[in-house]
């Protein structure tokens, strides 16, 4: 097996240099920092000390430790050829592994080979997922109130297209269960209606059930 990336140890685990694997895939030196800072520093499915730790600088420039498995993520995200090279490369690397220090275990076929990869991307595929509802009820709330969301923010945190006149009729509605049985409502600034209330999720979701929407 060609060695395409130098990979050494680090505290008894196999790890690849951020900037070995950064030149490999090709990509601009003059990117370097925005590309370590957003895929390893900023990167939340990243956990320090188990996917990458800081190494001594080389000259000027900061570099990481990459461990094995977070090394193919960067890989199959790149969506390149040099990419899928390389995540295939680090396979074979961890094949070695496991066929010296587990003789009795046979190697992976291409199908299961296949079915891991697979597998490892549904994963990837559910963090994110999360990731992007806990971002969309963050830009839907506009306030410090739990759970309190303007008639548009809620639409726009369920997928709901919400035009003023509808949200006009969906607000009187919320504004009127909120007197009727006792919530506060909150007032926020608004940069297109001037001022607008936030109601209680339980309410918005009632009268959203309840409430032509168009």
């Amino acid at each position: 097996m060609n060695e395409l990336i130098q990979i050494t140890e680090h505290n008894g685990q196999q790890a690849v240099s951020a900037q070995d694997l950064y030149n490999f895939l090709g990509y601009a030196p003059k990117h370097w920092t925005k590309w370590y800072s957003r895929n390893i520093l900023k990167n939340e499915f990243a956990v320090e000390g188990e996917d990458f730790v800081e190494l001594p600088r080389r000259g000027r420039s900061k570099d990481f430790g990459l461990s094995i498995p977070f090394s193919k993520k960067i890989c199959m995200k790149a969506g390149t050829k040099k990419g899928e090279e390389a995540r295939d490369y680090f396979l074979e690397c961890e094949q070695k592994v496991i066929s010296k220090t587990k003789p009795d275990l046979k190697p992976l076929t291409p199908a299961e080979t296949l079915l891991a990869q697979t597998q490892l991307l549904v994963k990837q595929e559910r963090k994110l997922s999360e990731h992007d509802d806990r971002l969309k009820v963050l830009e839907a709330k506009n306030t410090s109130r739990p759970d309190y969301f303007t008639v548009v923010g809620y639409g726009n945190l369920n997928d709901i297209p919400v035009n003023i006149k509808v949200a006009s009729r969906l607000g009187r509605a919320a504004s009127k269960i909120c007197r009727e049985k006792g919530y506060p409502t909150d007032d926020i600034p608004d940069p297109r209606f001037g001022r607008v209330k936030t109601y209680p999720r339980a309410v918005l979701e009632q009268v959203f059930n309840s409430t032509p929407l168009n």
